[in-house]
């Protein structure tokens, strides 16, 4: 198995996932290697741009561990499958420029449909609408916004904590809070929470979930390879991605 990873992208976290490469004598490698074995298994880790360009590159020469399958975390392909537990159930779908036409009467939570993720997901206010619109399309990360692009539009629900979950399937190899309000995750809850998961984007993925005053509710799901992990350990994700090499070999 080999690790591919994009330098300067995830920080403190690529730091912590490389000493636990070297710990465990797993090969890797920072930026787009100048070969690989053929059958080899090969995780990608780092932006969308950068895995599709590795794919590119190496295409029909590897066999991925932690692939990206872009096209199941566009939200309306992953929210039919969850929808009785998702954060913004009753959401719609509209091109960037009917958003920017509405006259909303409160306030809004915004993202894109696709899996790219070309702006995070956000509120906006109704009072300041059109302005806050304009913030999102002058961040660098929005160059691809377009008057076309589909956004998925809901009303807004409070959030009282947020989680990422690191997901083997149905299986939980690690969580993090990323909302630093200290709130506990009780197992319990926890325990409830992994019910939900029965189909799955990819092997390897990322689940984020949210106490709200309505309970816990799914908010979003991401690739494992470009997704950020936050402070969760990254040795069960790499030796669980070990064992299944080694199963297949």
């Amino acid at each position: 198995m080999q690790v591919v990873l994009q330098d300067k992208v995830f920080g403190d976290e690529q730091e912590r996932l490389i000493s636990v490469l070297e710990e465990l004598g797993v090969q890797y490698v920072i930026g787009y290697p100048d070969s690989i074995v053929g059958g080899e298994r090969v995780f990608c880790r780092g932006t969308i741009d950068f895995i599709e360009g590795f794919d590119r590159k190496f295409y029909g020469c590897y066999s991925p561990v932690g692939d990206l399958t872009l096209e199941n975390y566009q939200y309306n392909v992953y929210a039919k499958h969850y929808l009785e537990v998702m954060l913004n159930s009753g959401f719609s779908i509209y091109p960037w420029w009917y958003l920017k036409n509405l006259q909303p009467l409160t306030r809004l939570f915004v993202r894109p449909l696709s899996g790219r993720k070309i702006f995070t997901g956000t509120t906006v206010g109704e009072k300041f609408f059109k302005k806050e619109l304009e913030v999102i399309e002058g961040l660098p990360s929005t160059a691809g916004l377009t008057d076309e692009t589909l956004v998925v539009i809901s009303t807004y629900s409070e959030i009282l904590a947020e989680y990422r979950l690191v997901m083997n399937r149905d299986t939980l190899l690690g969580w993090s809070e990323y909302t630093e309000t200290e709130r506990p995750l009780p197992q319990e809850d926890l325990t409830e929470i992994l019910t939900w998961f029965k189909w799955f984007p990819d092997e390897y993925y990322t689940a984020d979930v949210a106490i709200t005053p309505e309970g816990w509710k799914l908010v979003e799901l991401n690739s494992l390879a470009s997704a950020g992990w936050y402070d969760i350990d990254p040795s069960p994700v790499i030796t669980s991605m070990l064992e299944k090499h080694n199963d297949r070999n």
